[in-house]
């Protein structure tokens, strides 16, 4: 197979294979054939397996800080084999190869220019039931990298997957939300925009914000980790644009027993 001209790029993966096994190994190999000029990088290889919530999440805070014409190819498939549709998509600017399961609930808006990949001289000769990230994906971003046109690779859709995400419910006092998302050190991410807060209680001071999750009761949003002792709690803005609780040189996560879908609400004391 003639390898494609390079027109964008890079192509970034996002998968739930670690890179224990070949996987990614073989994907890479599958890009390097056929978009050898084009680089190819990685987000992550360790969304929790079949976790389309956290890879979902994970291309939220990530998207925005790759240029216009980036291809992301996110594999993170619990329904390989099934009906389940592969789309292929351009959205401010950038393309996205992903199962139909909601992965991209976060990027996809009613702008989107979004299609079912059905073109059989897109992927593989024989496509596998059980590895369409060689097969199916890996192709497709390849495809897109070269610059052929998102059009050939099947038809258009205006419906496709979206998570049921939990929405914050803004009341007079302050925000009621949900950890969505725990990471490595065991920092607590919350739904609750720190802009969009801000926007709401602009006369609020950080140091008169009241946080509660589970058993924690944390007063004042501080500046970062060292805001506080090492093994005291503490909540800031984080990096992701979202409030994030945790413990300085510890893990908030095991020290209040939370995971994502717990409750978390920031108050305004009267």
């Amino acid at each position: 197979m003639r390898p494609l001209a390079v027109l964008v790029g890079p192509i970034v993966l996002l998968t739930d294979f670690s890179t224990r096994d070949w996987f990614v190994g073989v994907m890479r190999g599958v890009l390097a054939e056929r978009a050898p000029q084009t680089a190819v990088l990685d987000l992550c290889h360790d969304v929790r397996r079949g976790d389309v919530r956290e890879g979902a999440f994970m291309l939220r805070a990530s998207v925005q800080y790759y240029p216009a014409g980036t291809v992301f190819c996110c594999v993170v498939d619990p329904g390989v084999g099934s009906n389940r549709r592969a789309l292929a998509a351009r959205c401010n600017g950038r393309f996205f190869v992903a199962p139909d399961n909601g992965l991209l609930t976060h990027i996809l808006n009613d702008s989107a220019d979004v299609h079912s990949v059905e073109n059989p001289d897109w992927l593989s000769s024989k496509p596998s039931a059980t590895f369409h990230g060689r097969d199916i994906f890996a192709p497709v971003a390849a495809r897109l990298a070269g610059g052929a046109p998102l059009k050939e690779c099947g038809p258009r859709l205006d419906d496709w997957a979206r998570l049921d995400w939990p929405a914050v419910a803004w009341r007079r006092e302050g925000a009621h939300g949900a950890i969505i998302y725990v990471d490595r050190f065991g920092n607590l991410i919350t739904n609750i925009d720190c802009e969009e807060f801000g926007a709401k209680f602009p006369r609020a001071a950080d140091s008169a914000l009241l946080l509660r999750a589970g058993s924690a009761v944390i007063q004042g949003c501080v500046l970062g980790y060292s805001s506080q002792r090492p093994g005291e709690l503490l909540f800031y803005r984080g990096s992701a644009g979202l409030f994030e609780i945790a413990v300085n040189l510890g893990d908030a996560a095991q020290m209040l027993q939370l995971r994502a879908g717990d409750p978390v609400e920031i108050r305004i004391p009267e």
